[in-house]
């Protein structure tokens, strides 16, 4: 590796580093000081759109010329740390279970087969049923609602002409607002099909 690209490797490997480490100190102190739920997500959500950023800008790595793979798998090493630890702040602080499972998955893509990806596995494990668990409670709501609804339409509704219009429109409320639901709560088991554990980490 010539000089120059040893430079400009240098220059990305420190605005990565910078940028994980600002990231790190801002959900330690962020977290920790926000009065709501809302208000940590909205720091989460905040610091994973800077850190996707940062990825985008780096999707020319892995093929840059006269750049070893080891040098590209450190970069890669380092965001899929920060990846996972922001994703652990979304599991344990902010209790959205569903951005949890989505940046861990991005952080999985980055870790390939290094060390740390056995970890975002281990993670995985835990933060995928918490995931679909939730993904369950939100389409109970749903149906709950349409139930309701149904149920004070039907006592209104004089014919059966009307009671059946109630109905027709109380089915076609759940699938327009279910189906994108019910097909993630299946792409989540599938892909818990999948996943292992090593050692208990809880």
């Amino acid at each position: 590796m010539n000089k120059a690209v040893r430079k400009i490797l240098e220059a990305i490997e420190a605005d990565v580093e910078s940028c994980c480490s600002k990231a790190s100190e801002t959900m330690a102190k962020g977290v920790a000081s926000a009065s709501s739920l809302e208000a940590k997500k909205r720091l989460c959500d905040a610091v994973h759109g800077e850190i996707n950023v940062l990825i985008a800008s780096l999707t020319h790595i892995a093929n840059f010329p006269a750049v070893d793979n080891g040098s590209a798998n450190l970069i890669r090493m380092r965001l899929a740390s920060t990846l996972r630890e922001l994703a652990l702040v979304y599991n344990n602080e902010v209790e959205d279970y569903v951005c949890a499972e989505k940046v861990l998955r991005e952080a999985q893509l980055l870790a390939g087969r290094s060390s740390i990806a056995v970890r975002i596995l281990q993670d995985l494990a835990v933060v995928s049923l918490n995931a679909l668990n939730q993904r369950a409670a939100e389409v109970a709501a749903i149906c709950g609602n349409i139930i309701n609804q149904l149920e004070k339409s039907l006592q209104l509704a004089g014919r059966q002409e009307e009671k059946k219009n109630v109905c027709d429109t109380a089915f076609a409320q759940f699938k327009s607002q279910t189906a994108g639901r019910l097909e993630k709560i299946l792409l989540s088991i599938n892909q818990r099909e999948g996943l292992f554990t090593v050692g208990d980490q809880y």
